[in-house]
């Protein structure tokens, strides 16, 4: 069993480190795990890039992780048909890119298109393979010390890809940093599976308060709605008892135009004085059952 180590590479904290290790069978579909713990104040974009996208797949291939925060990514490698000859015929690499982005939800692709080499910051990983014992007929496993020591030929890489292998455009600029690369110290400590359950944790917590965050907003949304309408609402009632006032108004001028001066005698007078008043109070009444009426309407 592989001994899996913990380092920091400036912005992510990588488990294991530098070495992954795969027991090769046929037929079956392996799978490891890369746990990133983001070390930073600042969100941190990570790209995963492979020397052999057709034998792997990786999700997510890219991703950005808040500050402080944990990520885990799966490995998957394609069922076998057959087993290479040795445990040296591959020499997969992996590569993990970072840099600090100030968008925690963009693309992370584009987060490196824009950025030079001297803005990101690459950890290597290399891996290492174990024959089934009945097909390695007494060959020595090749230990990983080796493996490190052939990083110089480190082959071009290309970006893991996310869904089933297939071509992928290569990126022939990387060839150049092999040489380039500080060899990685081994680290011999096991991380306990505390260590791993803890990261899971983290990341489950972060996916709660992601929904929990997605949640807020959708109240908020629909709160502000609800305003609007209500607002929208108010100024209508506004505008119509506006209207109904109008109307009073119009209706009162009415009917006074219409009393006129009475040439009669002062008891006529007086009598037309008071149809006058009648006349008012029913069109006050009428005003006042339109707006009792409205309102009933509007809120009930």
């Amino acid at each position: 069993q592989s001994a899996i180590t913990s380092v920091g590479c400036g912005m992510l904290e990588i488990l294991p480190a530098n070495e992954i290790r795969w027991e090769l069978v046929t037929g079956k579909t392996l799978e490891k795990s890369l746990f990133l713990k983001n070390t930073s104040d600042n969100a941190v974009a990570f790209k995963v890039k492979t020397t052999a996208p057709k034998r792997y797949c990786v999700r997510p291939n890219s991703s950005v992780i808040p500050a402080r925060e944990s990520m885990e990514v799966k490995i998957v490698m394609q069922p076998l048909k057959d087993l290479p000859s040795s445990t040296t015929a591959w020499k997969d690499k992996f590569l993990v890119q970072s840099a600090i982005t100030t968008n925690e939800t963009g693309d992370a692709k584009s987060v490196f298109e824009n950025m030079s080499k001297d803005e990101t910051v690459d950890q290597k990983l290399v891996c290492t393979f174990t024959l089934p014992s009945d097909a390695a007929s007494g060959r020595e496993q090749e230990s990983s010390a080796s493996k490190l020591s052939d990083s110089k030929s480190f082959s071009p890489l290309q970006d893991a890809s996310s869904e089933t292998p297939g071509s992928i455009r290569s990126f022939n600029e990387e060839a150049k940093t092999g040489s380039e690369e500080e060899p990685h110290t081994k680290h011999s400590n096991r991380a306990s599976t505390a260590d791993q359950e803890k990261l899971r944790e983290e990341q489950n917590r972060c996916d709660r308060l992601t929904k929990e965050l997605r949640d807020a907003r959708e109240r908020e949304r629909v709160l502000i709605k609800n305003l609007q309408d209500e607002k929208e609402k108010n100024d209508a009632t506004k505008r119509a008892l506006e209207d109904l006032e109008k109307k009073f108004v119009e209706l009162q001028a009415r009917s006074l135009q219409n009393s006129g001066p009475s040439a009669t005698a002062p008891t006529v007078k007086s009598q037309g004085s008071l149809n006058i008043n009648q006349l008012n109070t029913m069109l006050l009444t009428a005003f006042i059952s339109l707006i009792v009426a409205f309102l009933i309407q509007r809120f009930y």
